[in-house]
């Protein structure tokens, strides 16, 4: 029994045993005849190896045999192979990538998963992307969590032998459902999102030996057989048949990288496992078993990817060029070259690297070749030589990104046509058919409806293929890419040009279901000047409308004789563009640098415009008067009206008529707005039209009512805090142009806002570009003298610097509670900011108690003096009237004269001041900033100090400005006065990210920033 469980088992017994049992036993089986106990007997002897013959019966017929055919080991390996069955489908399930969830996955030193991870992912305010790990009960709770995702989470279970209620994830089912996922990264290498691509492990086919010694031996690469079992995660506390199951599902896995962004995920199946053991058990086939070889290599290629020396079956001629796989990548491409021995099936290997000879099985038979590696280094070499974007120094192993639009069509001709190219696959491994569509190959219809044009159109792809415009921007609207998939291997390279206008006009359309797709009336000299090389067509109202436009853009608008004022040229060009717009019935916004001379720009305009009825001037009340003085010194020939200064009000009305300028306050106009809005207006002015940045208020809601034939609003600085007031100024202007404030939103000031993308922000320009006009000081007037800005930084006293250190730590405990009991966090911590830049100024603004002054004060002291000694004339500004009164004082204690003005300074004592400066009565002039914004020319000042730096640098701007302008005969010099170390110098670099949000929309620059309450808490911390 014992000789038979050893056969059975396949143990090798070595020599038989010396006792001579065995020999005795079979002796007495053949002297009994018992021929069905002898014939196992003998049987399970030749498997061992022993021999047999002496007691073999020659005549007795042999039965069935217990153990099989006898066979070699190299052949019992063989049959096994051929044994394995087809691999199991593993394919993943297609769904839409998911945009907020991303996946960490970490892995041990032979690429087996430890552990993975799912992570929330948002966008600071900077645009950069935050990653924050989510539990898994948290995750479980998420609700409309995209379709992959949900997938992933569906493989969490509950362990029976587990501490704790943590659920455990089934790591086969994770990775099957995160196969293509856009969002994969390694713990090791956050942020830098990876492809797994589904692979098979290498199968390496070697020849070792010579003559009658040779013989195949085999390599699995990555090894399956590990002699460590896979770690778990510290935090899964498993045991017993748990914990077992944990180790087996990660033993399964493993990952290889390909690249810093592709990796080969291969899933090892239970054939591969076998063959896996086979090799361990030192298989190797002599090299004169080829047809068995054969057989064998014909069942392994439906579990991996052969290689090796193995001659078997037939040869075939090795293709050496290379294919070109090309798959989007935001607004490119990426490209990898490969090659393809076996021409278009069987493996792809690296261009010049790895064995020469491959393996391969198609349609059923065995193939080898020889590949060519130095002629594909000379191919690889000589594609990179004729793609000039490329590095010739490129690593073959690693996918090239090609991100410049130029860059990506220039390698989408070159490629087909080189002759190193044999194939272009798009996506990987399909060939791809990519046609080019430009501006040309596409026509518009316009039909002009009362409020909306509607737009019909279509893009003409071939002879026989056409695709209308909604589908295309349709397809558009889910990628950032120039490159449009129709259909499978269909895909669409749109011309830059054409990327743009398509993308321009789906920020501008409306669409709805009847009509199709809209747009705002205000979009036609758009769509006639930025849609250039298309094929646009329309009814007879369209064609009037365009043709009006052509005529209004011709027009060379005469200067009114009666202006009286020598323009400039640039004022000139502003003067034109306004009435070129305002003959088209298009609003427009001049946003000059201030100084620039938009009120007389405007008056030449009025003038213009005289004829055609009365217009009306809305402006903050300290500026009506002001309006008023300009009038009589420029226009002589209008006649004005002061609203507020009218002793009947609803008479003024009936006396307006052509030549008549009414000049009111935006608040009069809230509170009396069914007056205003009753009447028709020829012209609409807004002056510092900022003060309508909020589209939610009343006073932004009625003057939106108004009737006019022409809107203009002016103002330095259209653009302060945040996008939606530029959205709220051009709804007054031009109605319908940016659409509804909630798609404003999301097509525009979000994506620029909070994803600092720069394409949406050029779109944004390039729509508003038409009807705002700015020109900055520096481009017009270069004969204006130079502006000199200096942060001149304060040295507190030990006592100041430790009284700002303590309310700094106060304050931000404060912040902290109130955000824990949920009271108004955000109120608290504008309070506790505020009280800091008190501090920052003068201690006795704070704690008045200590009677501590602070280093600002003697250092103003100190700037002034020297200022008087040189026959200088300064303004100081500053938020806080409280310290306007300090610094009166400490002038009073020095004797220097001054002037004083708040916003408490009723508007005619305001004019006598301003005048009283002018006319050199006082060496320097307090201002509150608030009170200084806007309506003040004093050019007799030559500094600027302004003692506390404001939220908003636009709103210092303004009043720098108020020296800095036209009329000014000497340099100007802006002292900003900075406590070193308080809250004041992170409010500098504020300014910097503030200014950046105008100039990206008002000038051609790339930064932008918002303030936010994110922003406001970085203030408080260490």
């Amino acid at each position: 029994m014992a000789l038979l469980q050893l056969a059975w088992l396949g143990k090798p017994a070595g020599e038989p045993p010396k006792d001579g049992q065995w020999s005795r036993t079979l002796e007495h089986l053949r002297s009994q005849r018992l021929g069905s106990l002898l014939a196992p007997a003998l049987e399970a002897c030749e498997r061992l190896g022993w021999p047999s013959a002496d007691w073999a019966h020659p005549t007795a017929e042999r039965p069935a045999r217990l153990f099989g055919v006898p066979t070699e080991p190299w052949r019992d390996a063989l049959q096994a192979v051929l044994n394995l069955g087809a691999p199991a489908d593993t394919a993943a399930v297609a769904d839409k990538p998911a945009l907020q969830w991303a996946w960490s996955l970490n892995i041990d030193e032979h690429g087996r998963p430890i552990d993975l991870s799912m992570l929330e992912m948002s966008t600071g305010a900077r645009g950069a992307v935050k990653l924050k790990p989510l539990g898994w009960l948290a995750a479980q709770k998420r609700q409309s969590l995209p379709a992959r995702d949900s997938a992933v989470l569906r493989h969490l279970q509950r362990p029976r032998n587990s501490h704790g209620n943590q659920p455990v994830l089934n790591i086969t089912g994770a990775l099957q459902a995160l196969k293509g996922h856009p969002h994969v990264m390694l713990e090791d290498a956050p942020q830098q999102w990876l492809e797994m691509v589904p692979a098979q492990p290498r199968l390496l086919v070697k020849r070792e030996g010579e003559g009658a010694a040779a013989h195949y031996v085999f390599e699995i690469d990555p090894p399956i057989s590990l002699p460590t079992v896979p770690k778990l995660p510290e935090h899964l506390m498993l045991w017993g048949d748990d914990r077992r199951a944990a180790e087996e599902d990660r033993a399964q896995w493993r990952l290889v990288r390909a690249s810093p962004e592709a990796a080969k995920l291969i899933h090892i199946s239970p054939a591969q496992q076998q063959v896996a053991d086979l090799i361990a058990g030192g298989w190797r086939v002599p090299a004169h078993a080829q047809a068995e070889l054969n057989a064998a290599l014909q069942a392994l290629a439906s579990h991996f990817e052969l290689q090796g020396d193995a001659q078997t079956g037939r040869q075939m001629p090795a293709e050496s060029r290379l294919r070109a796989q090309l798959a989007p990548a935001g607004e490119g491409l990426t490209l990898r070259l490969v090659v393809q021995p076996f021409g278009d099936f069987g493996p792809l290997v690296v261009p010049g690297l790895g064995r020469s000879r491959m393996v391969c099985v198609h349609d059923g038979d065995n193939l080898w070749c020889e590949r060519k590696l130095a002629e594909e280094r000379r191919w690889l070499a000589s594609v990179l030589e004729a793609l000039p974007m490329l590095d010739p120094e490129h690593s073959p192993d690693q996918a090239v990104l090609l991100e410049e639009p130029e860059e990506t069509l220039s390698a989408l001709d070159r490629l087909p046509s080189l002759p190193g190219v044999v194939a272009i696959d798009w996506p990987k491994g399909r060939a791809v058919n990519i046609q080019q569509v430009h501006s040309q190959q596409m026509s518009i219809t316009v039909g002009s409806g009362r409020d909306w044009l509607a737009l019909e159109g279509e893009v003409q792809l071939d002879e026989d293929r056409v695709i209308s415009l909604q589908q295309l921007l349709g397809l558009m609207r889910g990628s950032s890419s120039r490159f449009v998939t129709l259909a499978e291997g269909q895909v669409l390279a749109l011309s830059d040009r054409l990327k743009q206008q398509l993308k321009d006009l789906d920020g501008l359309a409306q669409t709805s279901k009847k009509a199709g797709l809209q747009l705002p009336h205000a979009a036609a000299a758009w769509l006639s000047e930025q849609l250039d090389g298309v094929d646009l067509k329309g009814d007879k109202a369209w064609r009037e409308r365009v043709d009006a436009l052509a005529k209004a853009t011709e027009w060379d608008a005469p200067v009114p004789r009666t202006i009286q004022a020598e323009l400039r040229d640039y004022q000139r060009q502003g003067y034109q563009w306004m009435a070129r717009l305002a003959r088209s019935g298009l609003g427009a916004c001049l946003a000059d640098d201030m100084g620039l001379g938009k009120t007389v720009q405007t008056l030449a305009l009025l003038l213009q415009r005289a004829k055609l009825g009365s217009a009306l001037v809305l402006a903050p009340t300290s500026v009506c008067s002001n309006w008023r003085d300009e009038i009589h010194r420029f226009a002589p020939s209008l006649e004005v009206h002061i609203y507020h200064e009218a002793a009947d009000r609803r008479q003024i009305f009936k006396d307006l008529g052509p030549g008549h300028v009414l000049v009111a306050s935006y608040g009069l106009v809230q509170q009396d707005g069914e007056a205003f809005t009753a009447h028709t207006w020829a012209s609409l002015v807004l002056d510092e039209a900022q003060a309508l940045k909020n589209a939610a208020t009343k006073r932004a809601q009625v003057v939106s009512q108004l009737n006019a034939d022409f809107r203009l609003a002016l103002s330095g600085t259209p653009v302060e805090n945040r996008l939606s007031e530029l959205w709220s100024l051009m709804s007054i202007l031009n109605p319908g142009l940016l659409g509804s404030a909630s798609q404003f939103q999301e097509r525009f000031a979000g994506p620029i806002e909070r994803q600092q993308d720069p394409a949406v922000r050029q779109r944004l320009r390039r729509i508003i570009a038409p009807f705002l006009l700015r020109r900055t000081k520096a481009q017009v007037l270069q004969d204006l003298p130079p502006r000199t800005e200096i942060v001149h930084l304060v040295q507190p006293s030990e006592a100041e610097r430790a009284l700002q250190e303590a309310l700094r730590r106060q304050a931000r405990e404060e912040v902290e509670k109130a955000a824990r009991d949920k009271k108004g966090p955000q109120i608290r911590m504008l309070a506790e900011l505020m009280k800091l830049r008190r501090a920052a100024c003068d201690p006795r603004l704070v704690v008045p108690e200590m009677g501590l002054s602070g280093a600002k004060i003697d250092e103003f002291e100190r700037l002034v003096q020297e200022l008087v000694a040189g026959q200088h004339k300064a303004l100081v500004f500053s938020q806080f009237t409280e310290y306007l009164k300090l610094l009166a004082e400490r002038l009073e204690s020095l004797g220097v004269a001054y002037q004083y003005l708040d916003g408490s300074t009723p508007a005619a004592e305001r004019g006598k001041r301003v005048a009283a400066f002018q006319q050199g009565q006082g060496e320097v002039f307090l201002i509150s900033l608030k009170a200084g914004g806007f309506g003040l020319n004093l050019t007799v000042a030559d500094y600027v100090i302004i003692v506390d730096p404001w939220w908003n640098p636009a709103a210092e701007d303004q009043a720098s400005g108020r020296a800095h302008r036209m009329g000014q005969q000497r340099p100007v010099t802006v002292y900003r006065l900075v406590t070193q170390g308080s809250i004041e110098e992170r409010i500098l670099q504020m300014h910097h990210d503030k200014r950046s949000l105008a100039d990206s929309m008002l000038n051609d620059q790339d930064g932008l920033a918002v303030l936010d309450a994110e922003a406001l808490a970085e203030l408080l911390r260490d």
